[in-house]
């Protein structure tokens, strides 16, 4: 199964299935929570509100979107990478410990 990645709907014009949640089944699917969790979950809330009223006003442009995505990945992939180094480095610490 493959990592789910922050995109933006319109980076895939035509490719419903960049849009599909596998497990779900759901054909369109988008994944938040709670707003004070990360910062991607605050540009989904402020673009659904925006959308539910019919306004353009949120001051996010699709290139904006586009860089929030990739930074929001490359943070994501940094903090699980350290999460698993630091299982190393633990794991390792309690095989020396005597």
């Amino acid at each position: 199964m493959q990592l789910a990645k922050y995109v933006c709907a319109g980076d895939y014009p035509g490719e419903p299935e960049a849009f599909r949640h596998y497990a779900l089944n759901f054909d369109i699917y988008t994944h938040f929570t709670s707003p004070i969790r990360r910062y991607a979950d605050v540009v989904v809330h402020r673009l659904l509100v925006a959308s539910l009223a019919h306004d353009n006003s949120h001051g996010l442009t699709h290139q904006s979107c586009k860089v929030i995505a990739a930074r929001c990945n490359t943070k994501k992939e940094a903090a699980k990478k350290a999460q698993e180094e630091n299982l190393e480095i633990t794991f390792c610490f309690f095989l020396n410990w005597r």
